[in-house]
Formats: structure tokens, C-alpha cells, sequence
């Protein structure tokens, strides 16, 4: 147990014996030797006010250690348990998307076929083809003689070519039955006793159509020097009315050389045609 003691002012442990400074009161002689008993301890008295702070030590210096290993994953804890709350409201409507691929074909239906309807009344004359168109020819060769200059005189033609709309009259000419536009064709190969110059053409009512109208002066043939050939054509566009009677005429144009003579060969080369170009109104 510890004590103050009152003269040393120290602190003592109460187990030692101290030799303590008698006061002169008690001790007359300076120097003595006493035994002194230690009595209770007294009650502690009250604490004393706090002292002042101390100053702040120095900081310490510490050394920073590597991290350690992470350690292993603790096992999953159990499921909470949980309520679904309530259906949010529906959101607006989003854009349009746009539009797909289209998709394939479907099968072919099965159905039935309707009855055949009326027939439609008849449309007008389609643009192709002939509406009219005739002709004639001569199937032997036909001995000319010329009794005037520029006197025509018509050309046989005893054979029909087909026709349409186009009569044949048997008198080596035609009647035209529609009215038109017509392409008017003729071949003739003439031979003749000496040279001269031969006029050709095709008659409407007996006049000749001055644009069908068309010459030749004859040459000296070639093969057989002996007589004189000339091969007269044309093909021209004429407007006819129903009822014209054509036919084609010859004649020496301006002077008739003397003991003249004149042959006209057969078939293709005695030959005279029409044909009516298209018409809607036909």
C-alpha cells in the first residue's frame, strides 16, 4: 500500500520501514531511530483539476504489407421471398414498323369456268390485207397492125385473174365495184418489123389515164438482129369509183413507119392488174 509521506513528500510502499526525520518537538536529538505504524488509509480525496495537453507525439512510421489472397466465395445465401407487384399501365402505341417482305404466291384456286358469253357484235375492217383487187391476161400472143399513128387500140386479154370486188366483163376489161384507191400494175413486151416509138396506157370509160400512161422507142433485138423489142410497165396509184370499166390500149406515137408489124408475147408478159389499198370504209 502506498502512502505520502508528509515529510519526504514522496510516495512509499507501506510494506518498507523508512527512517523518518524526527521534529524537534518530539526528538530533542537530531538523530534517532523510531518505528512508525502505518494507520488506515484516509479517504480519497477529490480529483484534481485535468492537467493541460500534452504536445502531439511524432507519427509513427508504419509499413504498408502486401494485399492478402482474396479469400473463397461464401455459399449463396436463400432466396427472399418476393411479391409481384401490380401490372404497370400500357405504354403508348410505338411507330409503325415497316412493312414486311411480300410473301409467297398462294396456290392456284379451283374454279369453274363460266358459260361462253354472246357474241359481240362485228367490229370494223381490220387495216390488213386486200379488200378488192382483180386482174386479167393474155394466154397466147396477139398480132397488132396499126392502121393510124397515135389510134390506140386495146390490148387482148382473155384470161381472168382471181378476184374481189373487181368483175371480170369478158371483153378483155374490168368493172370496178367499190370506190378507192387503187394500184393499177401492167406488163407488156412488144415486138415489132422495124423501130418506132410505142405508147401504152390504161383506159377508165374509154380515156386513157393520163398518169398510166407511158412509152417506148423499140431497139434492135439482141439475139436475133431481125426485129425490134421493147418491154413497156408501170405502177401507179389511181382513185376509182364503183362502176369504172378499164382496160389497156397501145399506139404508134406520131409516125407510122410503112409495112409495120407488131406482136405482143402471152402470159406475164401481156398482163394488166388491180387492187384496192385499204379502207376502213371498205
Amino acid at each position: 500500500m502506498s502512502y505520502i509521506d508528509p515529510y519526504m513528500g514522496t510516495n512509499h510502499d507501506s510494506s518498507i520501514t523508512f527512517r523518518p526525520v524526527c521534529p524537534p518537538r518530539c526528538h530533542p536529538v537530531p538523530c534517532c531511530t523510531c518505528s512508525v505504524s502505518v494507520g488506515p488509509t484516509g479517504v480519497t480525496g477529490a480529483t484534481g483539476p485535468t492537467g493541460p495537453t500534452g504536445a502531439t507525439g511524432a507519427t509513427g512510421i508504419g509499413i504498408t504489407r502486401p494485399t492478402g489472397l482474396t479469400g473463397p466465395t461464401g455459399p449463396t445465401g436463400a432466396a427472399g421471398n418476393s411479391v409481384t407487384g401490380p401490372t404497370g399501365p400500357t405504354g403508348s402505341t410505338g411507330p409503325m414498323g415497316p412493312t414486311g417482305p411480300t410473301g409467297t404466291t398462294g396456290a392456284t384456286g379451283i374454279g369453274i369456268t363460266g358459260p361462253t358469253g354472246p357474241t359481240g357484235p362485228q367490229g370494223e375492217p381490220g387495216s390488213n390485207g386486200i379488200s378488192a383487187y382483180g386482174g386479167l391476161y393474155n394466154s397466147g400472143s396477139q398480132l397488132i397492125f396499126f392502121s393510124a399513128p397515135d389510134n390506140d387500140i386495146q390490148v387482148q386479154l382473155n384470161t381472168a385473174m382471181p378476184m374481189r370486188r373487181v368483175t371480170a366483163n369478158g371483153n378483155n376489161t374490168i368493172t370496178i365495184q367499190t370506190a378507192g384507191d387503187y394500184e393499177i400494175n401492167y406488163n407488156v413486151l412488144l415486138n415489132t418489123s422495124k423501130t418506132s416509138t410505142i405508147s401504152i396506157g390504161v383506159r377508165r370509160n374509154g380515156v386513157i389515164i393520163p398518169v398510166t400512161r407511158g412509152s417506148q422507142t423499140m431497139s434492135v433485138d439482141s439475139k436475133t438482129s431481125l426485129s425490134y423489142d421493147g418491154r413497156l410497165s408501170a405502177s401507179v396509184i389511181v382513185p376509182l369509183t364503183a362502176g369504172d370499166v378499164l382496160d389497156l390500149a397501145i399506139s404508134v406515137v406520131r409516125t407510122l413507119p410503112s409495112n409495120f408489124d407488131a406482136v405482143i408475147n402471152g402470159y406475164a408478159n401481156a398482163s394488166f392488174s388491180v387492187k384496192k389499198l385499204n379502207d376502213p370504209s371498205s
